[in-house]
Order: C-alpha cells, then structure tokens, then sequence
C-alpha cells in the first residue's frame, strides 16, 4: 500500500515532503555521499550530519561500502517507501483515466523537442492504477531516458549547454547536483505538468522495489521483453 504524507507532517525534523524528495533524488545512485544529501536539503556540513544520524535511527537510509575511502548511504526499503508516498487528494477512476491519456501525449511531446538530450524510451503505469480501487491517492509510472547522443565524449559539454540555456531563461539552481541533473530534471517537469497527482520515476528505481516483493505493471511504451529483463521475476506485466 502506498505510503500518504498529511499537511505539516515533518520527518527529522524537516518537512516529510523535503524527505520525501531527498529519497527520490537518491534512489537512482548506488550511493550518495553527505555533501549530495547537503546539497538536496540545503543544509551546512554541520546540519547535515544530525540529519543523517536521524534518516539512519528512523530507519530512512542506511551505510553501504563503495570500495572507497569515502561514507556513501542509500535508502532502506522504508526509504523508497517514502520516496513512493503520496500527498495529493483522491482521484476518480475516470479522471485516472484522462491522466495516464494526457500524460503519454506529453511523453510524445518530450520525444518530439530536438532540443531535449534524452528519449524517453520506455513508460510504464503500475500502482493502484491497475487495482480495481476507485478512488486513487495517484497514477504512479515509471520510464527510461536514453541518451539521444551516442558519443559519451560529448555529454558533458550537452549538460552544461543545457544548463546555461536554462540559466539564459531565468532559471536559478541551488547547487552543482541540480545543474548536473537539469537534463533529465526538466524532461520530467514536462511529464508530470505540475499535476500533484502524477509520479514519476525511473525503471532503476522500480526494479529496486520489486527485489523485495511483487510488482505488476503494464507497458505503455517500450520493448516488453526489455523491460521484464531490467525489473526481474518478481515483476509481472499485466
């Protein structure tokens, strides 16, 4: 069942939401160090350890060794419950519907900007979408961006294009971490078309979640077979 955050609920002492996207903002990385949990919380070095400490009592993140001399953490199975949860209103069935129709229309869309750095080349839906609920808290999808660039010697200097067009138009980033992942960053602005009731998130992620127990899903975009391989056995397609 997915996890729902209530107004004003705070989670080490930080708003739940601020949480909620610091564990989304971790789960695509097989780690993350305390200067990129800084980063997202926008906290001091100070700060950021007695979040740490916190996350890693209430169970949030945990330690995982790298083979470096540098501390990495990632989330725990709560973790990405959390980074799962919902705070939008109830939808209709119906209005879940027109969702999932709008939001593969947007997707045409991405696919069709030239100026975009990625495909999206897989999309798929899963969630109480595919229950027999009425009411849904959301339309939870999931989807894989690829590289329209083959030559991985050019994606840097892609990137900062990116970023400094986005910075041309206006747009202000907080740190490196949020100018490093415009590129993406601003392909999923377009999919969720600030709709409360739209979560997005890689196919990585939902591969990660279906290690612990079943997942059914159902492909909206993209090679079947692909993406069976890339979730594992415990996911079904239906």
């Amino acid at each position: 069942m997915t996890m729902t955050l209530t107004p004003g609920q705070q989670i080490a002492g930080y708003p739940a939401m601020q949480i909620r996207w610091l564990m989304r903002r971790m789960r695509p990385h097989r780690g993350v160090t305390a200067t990129f949990i800084a980063d997202v919380l926008k906290v001091g070095d100070k700060q950021v350890q007695s979040v740490i400490l916190q996350l890693i009592k209430l169970g949030y993140i945990q330690g995982v060794d790298l083979k470096d001399d540098r501390t990495w953490f990632t989330p725990t199975e709560l973790g990405i419950k959390l980074s799962l949860a919902s705070a939008a209103k109830r939808i209709t069935r119906k209005t879940a519907d027109r969702t999932v129709t709008e939001f593969m229309s947007r997707v045409n869309l991405a696919n069709a900007r030239e100026d975009f750095l990625f495909w999206i080349t897989s999309v798929v839906v899963y969630g109480s979408y595919l229950t027999d609920i009425e009411r849904l808290g959301d339309v939870d999808f999931g989807i894989e961006l690829t590289w329209r660039e083959p030559d991985e010697n050019k994606h840097h200097t892609l990137i900062w294009d990116r970023v400094h067009i986005a910075r041309s138009a206006g747009r202000q980033f907080a740190n490196i971490t949020e100018e490093v992942s415009w590129c993406q960053e601003e392909i999923l602005l377009l999919l969720k078309s600030r709709k409360r009731s739209i979560s997005i998130h890689y196919l990585i992620e939902l591969e990660q979640l279906a290690r612990a127990k079943p997942l059914k899903y159902r492909v909206l975009l993209g090679d079947k077979q692909s993406i069976a391989a890339l979730l594992g056995q415990l996911a079904t397609e239906v």
